[in-house]
Order: C-alpha cells, then structure tokens, then sequence
C-alpha cells in the first residue's frame, strides 16, 4: 500500500509539474511531491528496494544511450577539447566549493562533493550513495541546482541572444 500512495503522489507531483510548465517536469514534480509529503511527515515514504532501484538505473541508461548515435559521436569529436577543459575545470571548481561547505557547514565530504558535482541527479546520487553521502542532502541539492539552472540558463540564453 504504502508503495502504491507514494506512485499516485508522485504521478500527482509530476502530472502537475508538467501542467504548470516546470523544467524538466515529470521528474521534478514528482520529486518535489514525494519529498514534501515525506518530509512533513503527511505520508512517510520508504525506500525502494535496491533491486528496483537497479532496474530503473537500468531503464534511465536505455533511455539515455539510445540517444548517442553516430552524430554525437561526431559533433563530440569536434569540440574534444573545450569539452575536457570544461570537464577539469567543473571538477576542480565542485572540489573546491566542496571542502568549502565542509568547512562552513554540518556536512561531510562525500555529501559535499557528490552534493555539489554537476551531472544527472539519478547517476549522481546512486554514486554519493554508494560510497555513503547523506542521499537527501545530495537530492535537496541538486533538485535546487536543476531548478535554478533550468530557470536561469533559458533566461540567461534570451538576454545573450539578442
């Protein structure tokens, strides 16, 4: 029972995500749906079980690697270069910022890292998780960077392409 509610809360959180036009809106919806009726304690939701979890990491990695062909290879091989450049300096930034938070706040290293590292929430947070990191301060994290960036960057594309 209690996995059912948490499916219709999140198909809910997700359906009105993508009614009301938030980026990426199924997936945020839903999460911000589920977190808050977890964290308010209205509806305490239990974890999946890990081999569930494997599956639908599974089913994410399908869905997106069925979108690389060769042209991506292609247009990828072009711009190698700044790509890795962009790559080292995301990485050195995330440490910094990341030892940082360690230093300023109540959080441990791998949360802050892990936390902080640009990437897919999904494949991010099952990495933090992994090696121990507090999973719903990496979740709470990340849901405000994509929300903040998938707000921003449209806004800040506009003013740019003018």
């Amino acid at each position: 029972m209690n996995l059912a509610v948490a499916l219709l809360i999140a198909a809910v959180g997700g359906l009105i995500g993508v009614k009301i036009g938030l980026p990426q809106g199924a997936l945020l919806g839903s999460l911000i749906a589920v977190s808050f009726v977890n964290a308010t304690g209205l509806f305490p939701v239990k974890r999946l079980p890990d081999p569930v979890v494997f599956g639908l990491y599974v089913l994410i990695s399908v869905e997106l690697g069925s979108q690389v062909d060769r042209s991506t290879i292609s247009t990828l091989s072009k711009a190698w270069l700044p790509t890795v450049a962009f790559v080292v300096a995301l990485i050195g930034f995330t440490v910094l910022i990341s030892l940082l938070i360690t230093r300023l706040f109540d959080i441990d290293l791998a949360t802050a890292l892990y936390g902080t590292a640009p990437g897919a929430l999904s494949g991010i947070t099952a990495a933090g998780g992994q090696v121990g990191a507090n999973v719903a301060v990496m979740i709470a994290m990340h849901t405000l960077r994509v929300t903040v960036i998938v707000v921003a960057i449209p806004l800040i594309h506009r003013l740019i392409a003018r």
